[in-house]
């Protein structure tokens, strides 16, 4: 197809927004994210940092200042979050992960006829092999609030990561997004993600060992 012959849009939002709150991802405060979108013709925004919603309340802020001046703009609040499948599957495995990890430590000091130190190596427990650490393994998802119910909703969600699905990272599963909002494309789309990744990085495993 001709780019030519497609039409530019008119109006331009954009869904997914990451500022300093999100570690590494982001550079900034929501207020300089905010200020861009203005001065460059656009009258909403949506943030989604990573986990968390600790931008969210610096966002609003800064959006109530520019209602109140007069000027047109939509606050989107949302967060990219840490998804598995199942928690409580997750946790059974993580539980596992700690029992063979206990074992190994304990065999490694065992056969250490100096007794020396046994401590973390990060090579093996911040990496993971498809085949046998998939509880290592956290999808994306990008959810956002429609309206006041729905931001107590996200604020919810973002608890639950913390205190239910925190190791490292904080993590929600289909049935916290089932209770707390509608999630029939996000669930299409995650399935579809979750069998494209494992593909690639079986296809990755097993080039690698040749």
């Amino acid at each position: 197809m001709d780019i030519k012959l497609i039409t530019p849009p008119t109006r331009f939002v954009g869904l997914h927004g990451h500022t300093g709150f999100s570690v590494f991802d982001g550079l900034g405060y929501p207020k300089d994210h905010i200020d861009f979108v203005l001065e460059n013709g656009m009258d909403a925004w949506g943030l989604t940092d990573h986990g968390n919603g600790s931008g969210l309340a610096h966002a609003y802020k800064h959006a109530t200042k520019i209602q109140k001046s007069g000027r047109k703009y939509r606050q989107i609040y949302g967060c990219e979050f840490y998804f598995v499948p199942s928690l409580k599957d997750w946790k059974n495995d993580y539980e596992q992960a700690k029992i063979d990890r206990a074992a190994a430590k304990q065999k490694a000091l065992k056969d250490d006829s100096d007794g020396g130190h046994v401590i973390e190596n990060e090579d093996e427990t911040k990496t993971f092999i498809v085949s046998k650490d998939e509880w290592k393994r956290r999808y994306h998802l990008v959810v956002t609030a429609q309206n006041r119910e729905g931001l107590g909703n996200l604020f919810t969600l973002i608890k639950r990561a913390y205190t239910e699905g925190f190791y490292r990272y904080p993590r929600i599963d289909f049935d916290l997004l089932k209770k707390y909002g509608k999630v029939e494309k996000q669930r299409k789309s995650l399935k579809t993600a979750r069998y494209n990744r494992r593909k690639v990085h079986q296809k990755y495993e097993k080039v690698r060992k040749k």
